[in-house]
């Protein structure tokens, strides 16, 4: 069986890291930056899925930083999913910012009962 998760009406944020109570610590939008949709997790094998497809944030316009980790945020903004980045991605001023196949890892686990 082949698991396909597609995160509907939801975005995808990146940061430098989170808060004490777990929250993302996003670049300011006046530096530029927009959570972004349309992310779909495939290939699960053991329960972890990965990014198929790279996710383009555009070009800072002032840097971001480090770039660490991610949240999945649903429709309304709540923050769902949360994780590491497989490597550190640069926000620096005036480049395109992207995140390649394969940096953004989710595992599902079967629900206890």
């Amino acid at each position: 069986m082949v698991a396909i998760v597609t995160f509907i009406n939801g975005t995808l944020g990146l940061g430098t890291g989170f808060t004490s109570g777990g929250v993302l610590i996003e670049p300011p939008s006046s530096a530029g930056y927009v959570r972004q949709s349309s992310v779909t997790m495939s290939n699960f094998t053991a329960g972890t899925g990965y990014n198929d497809a790279q996710v383009n944030f555009g070009v800072p316009a002032v840097a971001w930083g480090s770039l660490t980790s991610w949240a999945l945020f649903d429709g309304n903004g709540n923050q769902v999913f949360v994780g590491a980045l497989l490597n550190t991605i640069q926000g620096n001023t005036g480049q395109n910012v992207m995140v390649p196949v394969g940096y953004i890892s989710l595992t599902l686990a079967p629900a206890a009962g």
